[in-house]
């Protein structure tokens, strides 16, 4: 890990406290991100592309952000995937946020952490769009109509809420083994398996 890795590592807020990420363009055009809180305040990190902060918050996890949504898309029996089930504090879902500035190498997408609350309402400048509002009362808004957010987002807690099962089937599984070492024995436990259904739209545009 790089030393400016590292330090970020040490030094980003917890998963707990992140609400979404996005990307914006300093004013020397580096890449940048912006990380939003569950208080609302705003974490600015000048010329760190968002891949580098995702990436971090995978490691922490020990776990790698690319490989995470890929192995979420194959479960569901897609190509490509934009969900990354990372921690019981963090599942992050990408939106689309804005497009290419200066390169088309520039990520054009934003993270909400689905582990927390997050409500669709319109957008305030484009009513062919829609935008997701926080808690704190911070608005983001993004390229897509909100029929399209709504099932990403649903789509999100879905695999959200399977990450918590399995954690919770682990956890048993580990305080069964301490009571009772035979417990599983022979059994042939499986942890909770994403059954690949699309997510209810109906649901999801009311979420």
């Amino acid at each position: 890990m790089s030393l400016k890795k590292n330090l970020l590592f040490q030094t980003l807020p917890s998963a707990d406290q992140v609400d979404g990420i996005w990307p914006y363009t300093a004013g020397n055009g580096g890449e940048s991100t912006m990380i939003l809180l569950r208080t609302g305040k705003k974490v600015a990190l000048t010329n760190c592309a968002i891949f580098t902060v995702a990436d971090i918050y995978a490691a922490r996890e020990d776990k790698i952000f690319r490989l995470i949504g890929r192995h979420y898309a194959r479960s569901v029996g897609r190509s490509h995937g934009s969900i990354y089930p990372l921690s019981p504090d963090m599942t992050l879902v990408g939106m689309k946020y804005r497009t290419p500035v200066c390169s088309t190498h520039q990520t054009t997408m934003a993270y909400i952490n689905v582990a927390h609350p997050a409500y669709i309402i319109d957008h305030p400048h484009c009513s062919r769009f829609g935008a997701v509002a926080f808690p704190s009362g911070t608005c983001m808004p993004l390229l897509w109509g909100k029929e399209t957010i709504g099932r990403k987002l649903h789509e999100g807690r879905d695999a959200h809420h399977l990450l918590l099962a399995r954690e919770y089937w682990r956890i048993r599984q580990a305080e069964e083994e301490l009571i009772d070492p035979d417990h599983w024995k022979g059994r042939g436990p499986e942890p909770p398996q994403h059954t690949g259904q699309p997510a209810d739209e109906q649901s999801a545009s009311s979420a």
